[in-house]
């Protein structure tokens, strides 16, 4: 290293060229979003597809009817979904008046009561924070942003196969470095376990949100609430938010069930999201997971703000992953392990997984 490279003076600039250079890459990523977000998506699906196209293979089914069944297998998910999803959207947009209607009377019931206590509370105050029509606008952009992402389900669906045709070739490739060859050897090994570490965990949260999201669709239709397959798709989709997102899937339906002014179905539903988050976040989800990410719970809800605001609901939905393989790349950078240090949830751990030679 020369010795100007060295003086406070060259740091700076050093310093300034590289925020330079983040700012513009993020400009970029966000002006290109409507091209990266179907690419991510499909790097998601691709993912998750992967484990039971070979475990068919293992059953003795050929490699290229293994991948037809499970292509055709998605699309008739993705069609089933739209098709119950969209007639419960719709049957819930009918019923928004209504339930507009019933919580104008029911805070203005609360405000009198408070009124009549001597506490000064507004009622406009309280209708414009619970206004429904706010609420289901947030839910309604969130699946209208994902489902404007899955417009392009074509470019979707073509990428995703060609992504599992290649996936053999991709493994050989990322075992190139077993070959021995000097700096290449060391690039792509770290890529391999980048790959493996991103499948590992994509695949176990799909699997714990898809049991979220059944069990939570299974305990409101035994309740007897509206629109239980809504629900269900929210708390899967909102499972994969770190943080906030189970207590976001539970707003709404919170909401309804005090809309009906039945405290016991109030009690019931708290339990039910609560009993299912607890068993399935704390027990289930860390038995599989095994060993954790390690993000900082501090910079995961940040990650999820960020990401969302690079790529919108799909940048949340993939906000552990995107900050993962940030976290990951800059342990590998001696000039950014800094970075590395302050998204971990533990210093010690980042010291242990620093690659030999890595900062010297």
């Amino acid at each position: 290293m020369s010795e100007d490279s060295t003086r406070p003076g060259a740091n700076v600039g050093n310093s300034i060229l590289l925020a330079a250079g983040v700012v513009i890459v993020l400009s970029g990523a966000k002006l290109a979003s409507a091209i990266i977000v179907p690419f991510l998506l499909s790097l998601f699906i691709t993912i998750i597809l992967v484990a039971p196209i070979e475990a068919l293979i293992k059953r003795g089914i050929l490699p290229w009817l293994s991948l037809l069944i499970v292509v055709f297998a998605m699309l008739v998910f993705f069609t089933g979904v739209f098709i119950i999803v969209g007639t419960a959207s719709r049957a819930f947009a009918a019923d928004l008046p209504t339930y507009q209607s019933d919580l104008q009377a029911l805070v203005t019931n609360v405000a009198a009561w408070f009124d009549a206590r001597g506490i000064d509370v507004s009622a406009s105050g309280l209708k414009g924070a619970l206004d429904p029509g706010r609420i289901v606008s947030f839910f309604q952009s969130f699946l209208g942003d994902i489902g404007g992402a899955l417009s392009y389900i074509m470019l979707i669906v073509f990428t995703v196969v060609f992504m599992l045709a290649d996936v053999n070739l991709i493994k050989h490739k990322l075992a190139w470095h077993q070959r021995k060859h000097s700096a290449v050897e060391e690039q792509l090994g770290s890529l391999s376990d980048l790959v493996v570490l991103l499948s590992t965990y994509t695949k176990i949260k799909a699997a714990v949100s898809l049991l979220t999201g059944t069990l939570i669709w299974l305990g409101l239709s035994l309740m007897g609430i509206k629109y239980p397959v809504l629900w269900g798709l929210l708390a899967f989709l909102l499972n994969f938010i770190p943080t906030v997102g189970s207590i976001i899937a539970a707003f709404p339906v919170l909401l309804l069930a005090l809309l009906s002014l039945d405290p016991v179905l109030l009690m019931m539903i708290v339990a039910l999201y609560l009993a299912v988050n607890i068993i399935v976040g704390n027990f289930i989800e860390p038995i599989w997971m095994g060993e954790e990410v390690g993000l900082s719970t501090l910079f995961v809800f940040l990650s999820m703000v960020f990401w969302g605001w690079l790529f919108g609901p799909v940048g949340m939905l993939l906000s552990v992953p995107l900050t993962v393989s940030v976290k990951f790349l800059a342990l590998r950078n001696p000039r950014t392990l800094w970075l590395s240090v302050l998204l971990s949830n533990r210093v010690e751990k980042v010291a242990v997984d620093v690659t030999p030679g890595a900062v010297d």
